[in-house]
């Protein structure tokens, strides 16, 4: 497998895409290609992409998935635009892809076994998960995908993350595209066939308070702790002297515990500070245990370097890197977020596409469980088998 990433900042999609066909053209490091991962960022037109796909690059709507992102990630540059990752195999890799919709009623409409079914029929390929942001039940959904999985005790080879927009012409845009369809309440999964891989998850964030009970919750709000205090309380004394910026909370994430293994299972990223609550990105539950963390950009680039030699140690001179990585992880690490591009790119050797995300999808330090991860870089090398 050989694979180029290409990107163009360009306000104009047309223009955009003919930059970066371009490119392809100019460097001349693949001829042609099988397949493109494309990173979109939601001021685009996007219902003229699969259009003007056709006419930059004569390919048909089944030879690419496209996705939102607010940034992408294209080698070691984070940035506004479009970027492109073309793959082309040379020997039994290929790409299938599934898609569904109703995340949003997911209980009722056999979304999620459906899925399953999916993922245990192709529980030895890499299942690389985007899908589209849904404010009520994206979390849940992950969730009961984990335990379902787990009661099957396998784990799908499942890594990816969440689309990340913003609401423009009066629309959330973290949509996915795939075979002329616009996936607004769903997701899309790309299946690599033939490959090998290795996974890494990089944190970097450390407690630093001590233990709370989640006494009062619902959905992905925190009410109350230990009883009866109030948790917006105790979030807002971190702001003291502070504007009430949410965004400074980034920098100290909870991290909720796991009680069965004994370890620190998740990170939450902070939402709102609501009247009497503090919101997350992903759910919270009664019962739950937590402490607050901090993270600074030193130790969190020292965290990704001790996980991309674990990716060494397992994947010998990988063909690509397909990173998924926080937009709060992104702010938190302020002017070193491209560092972190390079050191995973540099060490690793490949060429680097991925987004920045709304929420992470992966494995359990275990590779037992599904987890919907906050603030982390969540990234998979591979090479064509």
């Amino acid at each position: 497998m050989k694979s180029v990433v290409y990107s163009s900042k360009k306000p104009v999609l047309y223009q955009a895409l003919e930059e970066i066909k371009r490119k392809f053209t100019e460097e001349r490091i693949l001829s042609d290609f099988d397949f493109m991962f494309i990173a979109l960022n939601y001021k685009y037109p996007y219902e003229h992409l699969d259009r003007d796909i056709k006419r930059v690059f004569d390919i048909n709507e089944k030879d690419y998935v496209a996705f939102h992102a607010t940034e992408a990630i294209a080698n070691t540059e984070i940035f506004e635009g479009i970027a492109v990752c073309f793959i082309k195999f040379e020997n039994k890799g290929k790409v299938k892809v599934y898609t569904d919709e109703g995340i949003k009623s997911y209980i009722n409409n056999g979304v999620l076994m459906k899925l399953i079914d999916y993922l245990e029929e192709n529980k030895n390929n890499l299942n690389i998960f985007i899908s589209s942001w849904e404010d009520e039940n994206l979390g849940l959904f992950i969730e009961d995908l984990g335990r379902f999985l787990t009661s099957k005790n396998f784990y799908p080879n499942l890594i990816g993350g969440v689309s990340s927009g913003r609401k423009y012409n009066n629309e959330l845009r973290t949509y996915q595209f795939y075979d002329g369809k616009i996936i607004k309440n769903g997701f899309v999964i790309v299946t690599f066939e033939n490959v090998k891989f290795s996974m890494g998850i990089s944190s970097g964030f450390k407690p630093i308070s001590p233990v709370y009970t989640v006494s009062k919750a619902e959905g992905y709000k925190i009410y109350e702790v230990d009883g009866k205090i109030p948790f917006k309380e105790i979030v807002e004394r971190f702001l003291n002297g502070l504007e009430k910026k949410v965004e400074y909370l980034w920098y100290c994430p909870i991290v909720i515990l796991e009680d069965e293994e004994g370890y620190v299972r998740i990170q939450r990223t902070f939402k709102e500070i609501g009247e009497n609550y503090v919101e997350f990105f992903a759910p919270v539950y009664e019962g739950g245990k937590f402490m607050l963390s901090f993270g600074a950009p030193e130790q969190i680039l020292e965290s990704t370097k001790k996980e991309v030699e674990k990716v060494k140690r397992n994947i010998e001179s990988p063909e690509l890197i397909l990173n998924f990585s926080c937009i709060a992880r992104q702010y938190v690490l302020e002017n070193k977020k491209e560092e972190e591009n390079r050191i995973i790119a540099r060490e690793l050797d490949a060429p680097l596409f991925g987004f920045a995300t709304y929420g992470e999808i992966g494995p359990d330090r275990f590779f037992r469980k599904v987890k919907l991860y906050n603030e982390t870089a969540t990234f998979v090398a591979l090479k064509e088998a």
